[in-house]
Parts: C-alpha cells; sequence; structure tokens
C-alpha cells in the first residue's frame, strides 16, 4: 500500500502550505538509516549498465526478519536471496519463519577457528554482541551469557563465488575483526555496508576506511551510523 510522506506533509500542514497537486509518496525501506535506499540506487544503475546478474546478500547480525534489515527490501524488489547469520538462537525461529527461501545460519561470525564463543544478550536485541563491555555501556546491562557455535567469514563467502556479493557486517563492535578476516585475493563484495560504532570505538571510522582503501574499495555513502564501500577505486 502506496503511503505518503510523512515529513513533507507535516511541513505542509504546520506551515499552512497548499497541499501539492501529486501526491509525495513514502519510498519503502526497512533498514536503520536508509541505506536500502542507497543501495537500491546503485543496484539500479549496476542493472542498467551490466545487465541482470545474480546478486546475493549476505547479512552478519541479521537481528530482525524486516527491522533495520539491510536485505530485506531486495528480497521484495528483486527476489535477491540473503544469507542471514544471526548469533542469537532466540531470534532464528522468527528469521526461519517469515525469510522462507533466504538462509539462516545460527552462529556468531568470528576471526579465529574457536568452535564456541561467548555471546551476550541485551535487554535489547538489536545491542547483544561478543563485547561484553559494549552492551553493559549500550543497555542497562546483560541478560544472559551463553555459549555459541562459530563460523569464519570466508566460509560464508565461500558458498556465494558465483554471485555479485552485498555484505552487510553490523554485529556491535565486532565488526572490524570480521572486515579484517576476509580473504580479499578471493572474495570481493561488490558492495560493503559496515557499522563503525564509532561513539563506542572512536577512530573507527578512519580505522575501516584506510583499510579499505587499502584493499581497493571506496567509501560512496556514509549515513548516521554506517559506511557504504564499494569494490573498485
Amino acid at each position: 500500500m502506496e503511503k505518503l510522506n510523512p515529513f513533507v506533509y507535516e511541513i505542509i500542514q504546520s506551515k499552512g502550505m497548499a497541499t501539492p497537486d501529486i501526491p509525495v509518496k513514502l519510498m519503502p525501506t526497512y533498514s536503520q538509516c536508509y541505506e536500502d535506499v542507497i543501495i537500491d540506487s546503485i543496484l539500479k544503475a549496476y542493472f542498467r549498465t551490466h545487465g541482470s546478474r545474480d546478486f546475493v546478500f549476505v547479512e552478519i547480525g541479521a537481528n530482525h526478519p524486516v527491522a533495520t534489515s539491510s536485505s530485506y527490501l531486495f528480497r521484495e524488489k528483486y527476489r535477491i536471496k540473503s544469507i542471514l547469520v544471526e548469533a542469537n538462537p532466540k531470534l532464528t525461529p522468527e528469521l526461519e519463519r517469515f525469510r522462507p527461501g533466504d538462509t539462516i545460519i545460527n552462529k556468531a561470525v568470528v576471526d579465529n577457528d574457536n568452535p564456541k564463543i561467548d555471546f551476550f544478550i541485551s535487554k535489547n536485541n538489536e545491542t547483544s554482541s561478543l563485547d561484553s563491555n559494549f552492551v553493559r555501556v549500550r543497555t542497562p546491562g546483560i541478560v544472559e551469557n551463553i555459549s555459541v557455535p562459530t563460523i569464519r567469514i570466508n566460509d560464508i563467502l565461500s558458498n556465494c563465488i558465483q554471485s555479485e556479493v552485498i555484505l552487510s557486517i553490523d554485529v556491535e563492535a565486532y565488526d572490524i575483526h570480521i572486515l579484517q578476516d576476509i580473504d580479499f585475493n578471493i572474495y570481493r563484495p561488490y558492495l560493503i555496508l559496515i557499522e563503525p560504532s564509532e561513539d563506542y570505538q572512536p577512530g573507527s571510522i578512519n580505522q575501516i576506511t584506510s583499510f579499505m582503501l587499502g584493499k581497493k574499495y571506496s567509501l560512496i555513502a556514509e549515513t548516521q551510523v554506517n559506511l557504504l564501500f564499494k569494490s573498485g577505486i
């Protein structure tokens, strides 16, 4: 169902402006800060210049099937399949129920070969993390500490070798570790969306940007919480 853009109409109403003849519609978005809208514009240009191509969306830290999901728009609009990785086992049943056809992996992505790792669950699921201090700083505290199975990012990307990859990393202060663990000589995601958590880790934006420039990626967008990189400079 099409909706009107509330930002436009709130200003019109508060200022007593005339209502526009052509309705101003609100474009669908499900991500945290319109990152999916930005990515969608890039994909449109890609499809126009390259034709159709098989894409897969890898979302590390999936959390909810729709809310703040960077991948949901592309499932609905282009039928792009996703690999949704979520460490919290309490969240995977909803992902499996409401994201049929997508691959759900109930593991924590780490940068070592330890088969298990401690995962700290927050009262707010969005701020659960492998970093216990992050949970304490961002929320009232840790609700539960559980041991979860692990997986490496390269093991996930190895299943996408025939596709162009859009990679989203949102794991609350552990993001840089996963990014640095990618074997860029083998795997080069077309787009990489990553949350630096600059307020918790000052300097992380510069650290991530410098690292990605060294891997021949361009910083093409920055939102309130995420950085978006594109392969090729």
